[in-house]
């Protein structure tokens, strides 16, 4: 219960420090009541879109400095792409949260990784 609580809290604030505000539409990871038992530790689908579009602006920043500080390093020579793989991303959410015993989620995580798996 504690490990359950603590990666809620530090996810939530993790969710904070890309920007992202608290939840009003769905039960998610980024409500403003986060102890609480009753908020899952997953992110509703504007939560997620939101992540993801705040790790590309991240990424781009992070690649815009890199480009900066070097002065002969173009577009051309800087090929790193960045890639959010949603469903990488569900299977260590379904390790980490297994190896923990968090029941509930663990479950959910792998119905996501069924239901993707299944789709593709």
């Amino acid at each position: 219960l504690k490990i359950r609580r603590s990666g809620k809290i530090l996810l939530h604030e993790i969710g904070h420090l890309y920007g992202m505000t608290h939840c009003e539409y769905f039960k998610c990871l980024m409500n403003h009541n986060v102890v609480l038992d009753q908020v899952p530790m997953t992110l509703c689908p504007i939560c997620l879109n939101k992540l993801y579009f705040a790790m590309i602006q991240d990424h781009q920043n992070r690649k815009l400095t890199f480009i900066a500080m070097d002065n002969q390093t173009t577009d051309n020579d800087n090929a790193e792409t960045f890639e959010f793989d949603i469903l990488q991303r569900y299977k260590s959410l379904y390790e980490w949260s297994k190896k923990y015993r968090i029941f509930a989620e663990s479950n959910w995580y792998q119905n996501r990784v069924d239901s993707l798996t299944n789709s593709v």
